[in-house]
């Protein structure tokens, strides 16, 4: 399953330093090995497939996030962080708050 990277939030940032190689074709994928891609294993690949499938792939968000931000705030105050670290841990939070009225954690 091939994942919206770079999307507009990480171009826009690109462009605001100057960077040009932001790199692409990352993907959701079975076995256990990869270079930059997210191996999740084949059952486990199997099962967001046909997830995905089900639900139909317009239907489908993926949000990758350093943790569950319906647990515990994303904390940004990073020694070294970018300075769009706090706008994209807004946007991963907005993300997840449709799920929070409907999911137990």
């Amino acid at each position: 399953m091939k994942l919206d990277y770079p999307n507009e939030f990480d171009l826009e940032q690109a462009r605001r330093e100057g960077r040009e190689n932001l790199g692409g074709d990352i993907f959701i994928h079975g076995r256990d090995v990869s270079i930059g891609c997210l191996a999740m294993g084949d059952p486990v690949i199997e099962e967001l497939f046909v997830l995905a499938a089900d639900t139909g792939i317009a239907n489908a968000t993926v949000v990758i996030a350093p943790s569950d931000p319906r647990r515990a705030p994303l904390v940004a105050d990073i020694e070294g962080a970018p300075d769009w670290l706090p706008a994209l841990y807004e946007k991963i939070t907005e993300a997840f708050e449709p799920l929070a009225d409907d999911e137990q954690l």
